[in-house]
């Protein structure tokens, strides 16, 4: 007998909304109430990590944007069986399997890739702190004549005939603003960037 192959992409999935297209996706509102609303009421039970909602929000909507044509869903029929459509249960079921199978990667990769992430966000607040550097010196100068038979005689600290201490502290930063804004946003955008190219095994190929 043989096969066909259907695929689904996330365009074709959310075909009655293509506004989706411009607008920043929200984690909870537009997948975990989308779970919800298929009647997976036992979504508030799956093990998430203590996210930062901003960050999922941002990671959510760069990794539907970049792979919104990539196969998300996929069927095998036999020959004389149609593709199922939107509104069949089969279908709403692989698109329930798709949004665990993000759940469940998200749930893995959040860590590694979060706590580096906010580092480099929160390091955005200090950046008008100049790097500071404090010193402090101390001089002691013992012109006592010294006994060269009797060791010691005179090397106490009541014998020091001249003792300076001077303090100070010097601001230069070690490069501009701007440099080290650039730095932490060029690292921010590449580890992004290689955790959006994580979740694109939860895309199948084609079979061309």
């Amino acid at each position: 007998m043989i096969k066909k192959v259907y695929y689904y992409t996330l365009k074709d999935i959310w075909n009655s909304d293509l506004m989706w297209q411009f607008k920043k996706l929200s984690f909870e509102d537009d997948l975990l109430s989308a779970l919800l609303d298929l009647g997976n009421e036992d979504i508030a039970e799956t093990q998430l990590p203590d996210y930062d909602e901003d960050l999922a929000d941002e990671l959510y909507s760069l990794v539907c944007g970049r792979y919104y044509n990539l196969p998300a869903i996929k069927f095998v029929k036999n020959e004389c069986e149609e593709a199922p459509q939107r509104h069949t249960q089969e279908y709403i079921d692989e698109v329930h399997k798709w949004g665990y199978r993000y759940l469940s990667l998200f749930n893995e990769t959040y860590d590694y890739y979060a706590t580096l992430l906010l580092q480099y966000a929160g390091a955005k607040d200090s950046l008008m702190a100049d790097i500071k550097a404090t010193s402090k010196n101390k001089v002691k100068f013992n012109d006592t004549p010294q006994n060269t038979n009797v060791s010691g005689t005179y090397e106490g600290d009541n014998y020091i005939t001249h003792f300076t201490s001077t303090e100070g502290e010097n601001s230069s930063p070690l490069m501009s603003k701007i440099m080290r804004l650039k730095e932490i946003q060029d690292n921010y955008r590449d580890l992004m960037s290689e955790w959006v190219n994580d979740f694109r095994r939860i895309f199948y190929e084609e079979d061309c």
